[in-house]
Order: structure tokens, then sequence, then C-alpha cells
């Protein structure tokens, strides 16, 4: 990465300085040309009112004039200026520096008052004319060498270039190992995740806060999946205790009235009692970790169909009655609604047949089911059931987790039976599928209400 990264900061800072540097001289170079040229034609101009002219036969009596003039020409020529003369007919008397083109030479547009110019590779010119009284007329032709600039400013941009590039090398390498240590320090822990030791993190810079970057966001995205993982696999482990434990329960006291019976010891009828509730128990628990098998496969089915919600209501009481009765718990039932639904009827009961039995675990004395209209935030009519107990409620810190699969709470209450721990998971799966919510309220030390709400037809 630290290689990568400098070469794209050399590679910028090379294309870049070329661009601004060859921009810049040949920019400076067409501006300067023309300024030069501007400035020449303005000198021209102001010698060609100057230099006098040497057409003797307009001064034929005065030959020191002349010899005056012919000197003043002289010393002019030592600075780049030509003096040339057109004739009246319109001939050129004299000779035009070589290198000037001819095309660009017009004599006519000289005569008529134009300032003519231009150039060739360095050398600069311009000529400006001045009409004498017999029709002829006289030509200041003035020269320049233009100064090379191209060598000297590219000697000038190889020295920036040179420091430009040793600057970026450095600043590279700085940016390079700031940016990629995060980066492997992350290879590192991720390495380290997968290799088992969930407890790897990354250092952050504020832990409690905001990423402050790009490299503080991916940080926090690896420790919040250790996190994830790491508890995760804590709820493996602990899932595992509960249901090896809840397998292990009914086992026994199976096998142990299974032997009584064999060696005719004890009440036949109540040995069987004891095996059958302890086989139902165990189907309960396999029955629960096959539908959440299912869900996690995406292969529960639902049979769809409208419902009205009293009978469902009826059909789940009436399952968990035995247990109810067996527990010295009343289940007190509110039908205040009886709605027409759009859900698996066998599926609902499921939901209200777990609510209603985790809260019997909890309950002091009965649990209320009870049905009421109530809309959605968006204003869609739906119904809401509550199944509420009166428990010693769920601590604040836990009421997030409730329908997590395999969740313990941190103070958790002995339940008056153990289960599987999967009821409440089943139950959310079961209600979202179905296009309903589920939802929980409690207040420690004064018991738990689960509310269920589905939309309503008509």
């Amino acid at each position: 990465m630290s290689r990568r990264i400098t070469a794209a900061i050399v590679g910028i800072v090379i294309g870049t300085m070329l661009l601004a540097g060859i921009g810049t001289i040949v920019a400076s170079r067409v501006a300067g040309k023309a300024r030069e040229i501007s400035a020449l034609e303005d000198r021209a101009n102001t010698i060609a009112d100057l230099v006098p002219n040497l057409d003797r036969t307009l001064r034929p009596n005065n030959p020191t004039l002349v010899e005056a003039q012919e000197k003043l020409v002289k010393v002019l020529g030592l600075s780049g200026v030509t003096q040339l003369r057109i004739s009246a007919k319109g001939a050129l008397v004299g000779t035009r520096p070589s290198w000037i083109p001819a095309r660009d030479f017009d004599l006519e547009a000289l005569r008529t008052g134009d300032t003519l110019s231009g150039s060739r590779g360095n050398r600069l010119w311009a000529a400006s004319a001045r009409t004498n009284p017999n029709g002829s007329a006289t030509v200041a032709v003035l020269t320049a060498t233009r100064e090379p600039i191209i060598a000297p400013a590219l000697r000038w941009l190889a020295f920036s270039a040179a420091v430009a590039l040793v600057i970026a090398i450095g600043v590279s390498v700085l940016l390079g190992r700031r940016l990629g240590r995060p980066i492997r320090d992350a290879v590192d822990v991720t390495g380290r995740i997968a290799g088992g030791d969930l407890t790897a993190r990354l250092p952050e810079p504020d832990p409690a806060g905001r990423p402050s970057d790009e490299l503080g966001a991916l940080a926090h995205s690896i420790n919040g999946m250790a996190v994830q993982l790491e508890r995760s696999r804590a709820l493996e482990h602990q899932f595992l205790m509960s249901v090896s434990h809840d397998l292990r329960t009914p086992l026994t006291s199976i096998r142990g009235y299974a032997e009584a019976i064999a060696d005719g010891l004890g009440d036949p009828t109540t040995s069987a009692a004891v095996i059958v509730a302890e086989s139902q128990r165990l189907e309960r628990l396999v029955a629960d970790l096959l539908d959440l098998a299912k869900l996690d496969a995406h292969q529960f089915g639902f049979r769809i169909a409208e419902t009205h919600l009293a009978p469902v209501i009826a059909a789940a009481v009436a399952s968990i009655s035995p247990d109810a009765d067996g527990a010295g718990l009343a289940v007190r039932v509110a039908n205040d609604v009886d709605p027409l639904l759009l859900v698996d009827a066998d599926r609902l009961a499921q939901v209200v047949g777990n609510l209603t039995s985790n809260s019997l675990k909890f309950a002091r004395t009965a649990v209320w089911i009870r049905t009421r209209p109530m809309g959605s935030p968006d204003g869609a009519p739906g119904v809401a059931i509550d199944v509420a107990d009166d428990g010693p409620g769920i601590e604040p810190a836990d009421v997030p987790h409730v329908f997590e699969r395999l969740y313990q709470a941190a103070s958790r209450v002995v339940a008056k039976e153990s289960g599987s721990g999967l009821g409440l998971a089943i139950v959310k799966e079961l209600v979202e599928g179905m296009g309903g919510t589920v939802a929980v309220a409690s207040v420690p030390g004064s018991g738990t209400t689960f509310t269920v709400w589905f939309p309503t037809i008509g």
C-alpha cells in the first residue's frame, strides 16, 4: 500500500508540474512575443520619424548634411535599425534583412502608412515608413533577438521538480505508513478473530463516539463484529448447556420411571403419567428447535387466509389451560374486538400460546389476554393482542434483548418451569413473517406486557 501511495503521489506531482511548467512557459512565451512585437512596432514608428532621408536628390546643395545623416544611419544600424527606401515607382532601394520573408514585407502597405511586423524563430522585426515630397518613402526596419527562455525555464523546472519530488516522496512515505498501519493492524486482528480469538480488538481514537474517518469506521466495524461474534459464541455455549439440561432432565425422569416399572416398583399409573408428561416436554423442545431451523432456512410455510381473531385466541387458551390449572394460575381473556385478519390461524395460535406459556412461568396469580383496536403509525387500521402477567417484570437493560434467541437476562428470575429459551424468538419470527409486529413493555416488580399487532381487513 505504501508503494502504491508513493507511486500515485509522485506521479501526480510529476504530471502536475509538467502541465503547469509547460503551460506557463508556452503562455508566457506567446504573451511575451506579442508584447515585444508591439514595443518593436512603436519603436519603428518613432525611428521612422527621426531617421532622415538619404536621398541626395532632395538635398543636392548640402553635402555636409548628407554626410551627417549617413553617419547617423550607421550609428542606428549598430542598434539593429536598417534604413530602406521605396522609390516613387514602388521599387525597393536597399537590402532588407535576408531572414525577413518577402511575402511579409508588403511595400504598398508600407507606403500607405501601415506598420508591418513579424517573427522568425527567436528574431523579431518591425517596419514603418514615411512618405517624402517626391513620392518616395523612407522605411525604418527594426530587428531584435529574443533571449532564450525555454532552456533556463526548463532548468528551473527541473530543479523545482527535484525539490517537489523529494518532498512528495517524504510525504507519501509518511502518509503510507500512517494509512498502512491501521490496515495492517486490521489484517492482524481479523486473522486472530478468524483463528478463534474473539477478544482481539482494534484501537479506536474515540470508542464511545462516532468514527472520525474511514479508518476509524473500519476499526469500529471490526470491533463491533468481534463483539457480536463473541456474544454469539457465548449464547451458543449457553444454548448448548441449556438444551443439554432440558434434554437430560426429562430423559432422566423417563428412564427412572421406566426402570421402576420394569422392576415392579411404584405405581405404574403414576409412572406412566410422568413419562407421558416428560415426553410431551421433550416433544415441545424438539418442535421449537425444528421451527427455528425452518425459519432460519426460510423453509417455514404459512397458510395465509382470512381469519377471525377470537376463535384463534380461544383455541390457544384451551391448549394452555391444563398447564395454567396445574400451576394454580388463571388465564383471563377480554376480547374487546373480533376483527378479520389475513394470517395463518395455526401460527397465530402458536404465537398466542407461546406468549401465554412464557407469561405463566413468571406470573404470580394470573395471565391476561386482551384484544383492542390500534392503528399503525401511518394510520392503517389494526388490532393489538396484549398478553400480560403480574410477575416480577424485566430489567430495563434486558428489555431490548428478550426476543433474541438464547438470550439470558443479567439478573435472571428463576422460572417456574424450564424451557428451551426459544419461544419468544420464534414468536418474533412468526409475527413478522405474517406482516405484524411484536413489542414488550415491563416495569420491574409490576409485571410484563407483550403486544402483538396485525393489520385488519376492511
